[in-house]
């Protein structure tokens, strides 16, 4: 099997709603940047590859089932079941979940942060960081030496656990993804899907796609993700305020879901809309939020 090397970190699953299709043959995003370069906003129209991924991002050293085995087999897994109970969300609402779709789609959701580049990133800076630590205590040098040990203590670590430090340390994003810990908190909230009418706008969709307003652990937490353009997922420990948010004016909630989601993109937000341009400046550009 050939090796998968260009790893989502927004699963195309998730993105596949915002495709716009531009002839009979080529659907593609629309994701809008700030161009440095113009200092104004641009648009990027592509297909789905060339959005949310990196080349290598969970690639391993070496691995029994591929160095891909985090991103095909792990998250590959994810989003299969994550998807289904998308699917199933959509169509038959929160309530008609049973438990295991709630699992799987709880757990797709907390994956989006922990295989973010920024947390893979620094995951990989920590293994750098240890193994320079290893290296340069001055107990393990002087206990190497008098072993007769001439391979450098990171070296000589991963000789004999069989894997580099940072594989093992870039494994935690499972461990992580999978801690009910991580999981259970949102479990245990209370689930909501709010829909927009014709003429209440359209959600927009970052390439950091998960808003978290608030601890999920806290009554007045609330976290969103937008599904489609005209629904957006919400979860909160306090049912009444998911109440609020849907008596609020639904134009209103839009348009805030979509500063956030601009506010906090990496790069890109996805819009099937063509008139965002002017208004998002303000928030993707080098003066966010100001």
């Amino acid at each position: 099997m050939q090796e998968a090397r260009n790893h989502h970190f927004v699963p195309k699953l998730l993105l596949r709603p915002w495709l716009i299709e531009e002839s009979k043959r080529q659907l593609n995003l629309w994701g809008y940047y700030w161009d440095q370069k113009r200092k104004e906003i641009a648009c990027k129209r592509k297909g789905l590859d060339s959005f949310c991924c990196q080349i290598d991002l969970l690639s391993l050293s070496s691995h029994q089932l591929g160095r891909d085995a985090i991103e095909r087999i792990f998250f590959g897994q994810i989003d299969t079941k994550g998807a289904v109970a998308r699917n199933a969300l959509l169509e038959f609402g929160p309530s008609k979940l049973d438990v295991e779709q709630r699992f799987d789609f709880a757990r797709l959701i907390v994956s989006l942060e922990s295989r973010r580049p920024t947390s893979v990133r620094m995951l990989r800076t920590t293994a750098n960081s240890f193994s320079d630590l290893l290296d340069t205590d001055t107990e393990v040098r002087t206990h190497f030496e008098r072993e007769g040990i001439d391979d450098k203590p990171s070296v000589y670590f991963e000789k004999i656990s069989g894997s580099t430090i940072e594989d093992r340390i870039l494994t935690v994003i499972q461990k992580i993804t999978d801690s009910p810990r991580s999981y259970e908190p949102l479990l245990r909230t209370h689930w909501h899907l709010l829909r927009l009418g014709s003429g209440d706008g359209s959600f927009l969709l970052a390439d950091r796609p998960l808003i978290r307003d608030g601890s999920i652990k806290d009554s007045s937490g609330v976290w969103a993700l937008p599904l489609t353009p005209k629904i957006a997922f919400l979860a909160s420990q306090n049912r009444e305020a998911l109440n609020r948010i849907e008596r609020l004016s639904k134009f209103q909630v839009c348009r805030h879901v979509n500063i956030q989601s601009a506010l906090q993109a990496e790069r890109f937000v996805f819009s099937t809309e063509t008139n965002n341009s002017k208004w998002l400046s303000k928030y993707l550009g080098p003066h966010r939020g100001r």
